[in-house]
């Protein structure tokens, strides 16, 4: 697992570089949990 700090700096590169930008939101502990385990 991946979990470098993201910047506002870092996401708005992305942003200008037309590099597609993937985010997921969980509401609960589990979902949370199952999120952790991917590579997204």
């Amino acid at each position: 697992m991946n979990h470098n700090k993201k910047t506002v700096p870092m996401i708005a590169e992305r942003k200008n570089s037309l590099k597609k930008i993937v985010a997921l939101t969980a509401f609960d502990y589990s979902f949370s949990r199952l999120i952790d385990t991917t590579d997204i």
